[in-house]
Order: structure tokens, then sequence, then C-alpha cells
């Protein structure tokens, strides 16, 4: 698959898939919100506040989905899996998880008048469990959608090599017939 090819299956999978569901469940929440305050009383609902958790979730599902794709996948499907390779895709999966706990719960936990560790102290274990979770989630996403492109690109690569063998084939037999023959 030329490169413009995968630039262009990014673009139409942010553009189809990441970006129109947080914008829908804005929409819902709007539509419902007489309802969600009913069922949460104490709910303070803000649009624009909202819309930035959105664009700090939506950059740091980037980050996540990017890191997969080239980092964790070149890790991973080299051969020889040693437990250089694996530590390191720990690593990289630990430092995700805690950038995600920084950017997406921390700043959602009431934080006034808290210090750093009082801070991160508020995160609960549910939030730590769902957060490896959410994270393992979208690193399988970038897997899958890069191993889908990998395999296409396989596919187009292997068409091309037997079409060169069999141009290679004719030329070579064309070359082996006797002029006098014919």
């Amino acid at each position: 698959m030329k490169k413009s090819q995968k630039i262009l299956w990014h673009i139409l999978l942010w553009l189809l898939v990441f970006i129109p569901i947080p914008v829908a469940l804005i929409i819902i929440f709007e539509q419902n919100l007489s309802k969600i305050k009913q069922v949460m009383p104490g709910l303070n609902y803000n649009l624009p506040e909202m819309i930035w958790s959105w664009i700090i979730a939506l950059i740091n599902f980037l980050i996540v989905f990017y890191v997969f794709y080239f980092i964790i996948h070149n890790l991973l499907k080299r051969g020889h899996i040693n437990w250089r390779n694996i530590l390191l895709t720990v690593s990289i999966f630990a430092v995700l998880v805690v950038q995600k706990w920084f950017w997406d719960f921390v700043p959602a936990i009431n934080t006034k008048g808290l210090t750093f560790a009082q801070r991160f102290a508020n995160i609960t274990i549910s939030i730590c469990v769902f957060t490896v979770i959410l994270t393992l989630i979208q690193g399988c996403i970038a897997l899958g959608f890069k191993t889908i492109l990998a395999y296409f690109d396989e596919k187009r690569k292997r068409k091309e090599l037997e079409t060169t063998n069999l141009k290679n084939e004719l030329t070579m037999l064309r070359s082996q017939v006797n002029p006098h023959f014919l």
C-alpha cells in the first residue's frame, strides 16, 4: 500500500470512527440533560469543560494509538520476542497508563486546595483498572489497524512478485526458443 493511501486510511479512520463517538456522546448528553440531572442531582454540567475534556482525551488517544502503532508493533513483530522487548513494551505501556491518569482522571477529581500527593492519592483502584483496560483497548485497536494495513500491503507485494516472476519466466522461455525452429 502506498504511503499516500495509508495516510488517507488514517484520516478516514479518525474522521469516521474516533471523532464522531465523543461528539455523539455530547449530543446525547445534551438532549438527555434533564433526565440525567434527575438521576444525578448534584451534577454540575459545563459544555466548554466537556469539550475540553474531549479534546484532551482525543490527544491522549492519539498518543496511545501511535505509540502502539509504531513502537509496540515493531517490538512485537520481530521474530525474536526476547525479554528486552517485553520489558520495553511493559515500560512503555506503564508510561502510557500513568500519563492517562494525569491527563484524564486527575483533573476530573475535585482538586481545589489539594497538593500533588493528595491528588494522586485520590486515584482509586477502579480508576487504575479502568485506565489499564482502556489503554489496552486503544492499543489493540492500533495493532489491529496496523495489522490490517500490513496484510493488504503484503498481499499487494505478493501479487507484484508473482507478476514479475511470470514475466521473467516468459522472457526466459522466449530466449530459449531456437529462432531456426520457428
